[in-house]
This record gives C-alpha cells, structure tokens and sequence, in this order.
C-alpha cells in the first residue's frame, strides 16, 4: 500500500492516507487476487513530537552557560546575536537565525532580547517543529567615570546666589 497523503492536524500530527488503488493483495503463487476482497482503509495518526535543543547566545560562553556582556556607558546600546548550539541537533539542511532587539543604553543589568527562527534550506519557517530553549546573556552597562574639579575661588558677599563656573575634567569623558 502506498500512501497518497497527509491530512496535518495543526497540533503536530498529521492524519495518513491510503490511496486505495495502490493496494494489490497476492496469493502463495503471486497472483493478483484484490479483487476477493472488500477492503476497509481505517485511518491512522502520526504524531511529530517538538525535536529539543537548546542554543546558547553570548559573545563567549563558558561551561555552557553565556558569559555577560559588560560595557562602560557610552549612550548606546549593546547586544549580540552570536550563538552556539549546545544541546540538540537541527534536522540537516535546517538553519539558526537568531536576531537581536533593542536593549537599554541605561546604566544597569539588561536582557539581551532576541528572536530565534529556524528555517530549512528553502527558507520555510521549521521554528514550530522544535522546542528551543534559549539561554541569552545579560548586558552589563556600568557608570562611566569621570573626575571633575573647580578651582578655588574667593568671592565677596554680595547678598546674591554666586557661582564659580569654572571646572575642569581631571579625569574621563
């Protein structure tokens, strides 16, 4: 018997398909002897369960796990889209893409936000076929230093806020 096609559920199994002209039945002798029957094609199910992987992201990783990514403020973001698959295997010819999104400029501990996609080698979009664990690193972004001084300054009271509007960066930017 040969199957004619498949009928996907939209849950990850698919409903098989006889095609009933393609079954011969043969006697010990080899002869067609089909037509003595009244077939009854009953329906089976094939279930494709999710394939595990997991990728982990970071411009370095150390014990598998993704080293953070740290920066001095500068007003611009950081993020990476580096990857390794760590555990698992793509079914041959299927593709990783993994892409970055904005993550805060802001002094602080971020997530490094990204997308993962997994295409086959026509560019068909195989991510639902996978159960993807993502371990992204952090991104670090610490207080840049700078060192400012002001002169010393005598000034006579005259009543009035006074100031000294004289300062020089010692040290940073």
């Amino acid at each position: 018997a040969k199957l004619s096609y498949f009928t996907y559920d939209g849950h990850g199994g698919a409903i098989c398909h006889i095609d009933p002209s393609s079954v011969v039945i043969r006697d010990k002798q080899g002869n067609d002897v089909t037509a003595g029957y009244t077939l009854r094609f009953l329906q089976g199910t094939i279930k494709v369960k999710s394939k595990q992987i997991t990728i982990v992201v970071a411009d370095e990783i150390k014990n598998g796990r993704p080293v953070n990514i740290t920066k001095v403020y500068d007003g611009q973001s950081a993020s990476t889209a580096n990857f390794k698959l760590t555990k698992g295997s793509l079914y041959r010819g299927d593709t990783v893409f993994v892409t970055p999104h904005s993550v805060s400029a802001d002094v602080g501990r971020h997530d490094n936000k990204v997308s993962v996609t997994i295409t086959n080698q026509a560019g068909q979009d195989r991510t639902a076929y996978y159960n993807v664990k993502v371990d992204v690193c952090k991104v670090v972004i610490e207080k840049r230093p700078l060192a400012v001084s002001t002169p010393d300054v005598t000034l006579v009271y005259n009543g009035m806020r006074q100031y000294a509007d004289q300062y020089a960066i010692e040290s940073g930017s």
